[in-house]
């Protein structure tokens, strides 16, 4: 991820492909939610330790990204007809599927009715705090993607044409936010990642 973030860095600023010259904490956003939203999602889907139910949750997330890439990126890179609108949309979409499930998976009355006897063999009444932390926090982030989406909108027009906030002095606040949020993320992975690990060890 991190070589794929170096080269796609150099290749935007290069003015190779559109969208505009991105920051570097633009970068590191932008890599850090493709590693929750598909990364992660894709790792633990095929975890087979996990109940069945939490598993086909985990690939609604990652089936929902890969349909956004599908239809995006081609608008885009190819037929320029993207608009930031569509983007904010499917972002707060998402945060309103991740929330639910979330929700779901915090409730023993709920999980005992959808997970049925699959949690029951494997992981008792409850689930790990990790598992529906995971989908609370990409709600979050959806939003936060959303709230950087809008301001850009409202910095450089609502044709869409630029993807990324200009490194300029005016945009520093929120530069700082993208940055704060980027290292509480990874706070956040590294934490979920080492919970999911230690059944294993």
């Amino acid at each position: 991820m991190i070589m794929l973030a170096i080269g796609f860095h150099y290749l935007q600023n290069s003015g190779a492909i559109k969208g505009g010259s991105v920051p570097a904490v633009k970068t590191a956003w932008l890599f850090t939610v493709l590693f929750y939203w598909y990364v992660l999602p894709a790792i633990y889907s095929a975890d087979k330790s996990l109940p069945t139910m939490v598993r086909q949750l985990f690939a609604v997330v990652l089936i929902n990204m890969i349909v956004r890439a599908l239809v995006e990126l081609p608008m885009m890179y190819v037929t320029q007809t993207w608009l930031h609108i569509y983007g904010i949309g499917h972002d707060i979409f998402s945060a309103l599927l991740c929330l639910a499930i979330g929700l779901m998976l915090m409730s023993p009355g709920l999980l005992s009715v959808v997970l049925r006897s699959q949690v029951a063999k494997k992981q008792g009444t409850t689930l790990p705090g990790w598992l529906h932390g995971y989908f609370i926090f990409s709600a979050f982030l959806f939003l936060m993607e959303a709230v950087f989406a809008n301001y850009l909108r409202n910095v450089t027009g609502a044709d869409g044409k630029i993807f990324f906030l200009p490194m300029e002095s005016s945009h520093g606040l929120m530069l700082s936010i993208t940055a704060v949020v980027v290292a509480t993320t990874w706070g956040v992975i590294i934490y979920q990642m080492r919970q999911w690990h230690e059944p294993r060890t």
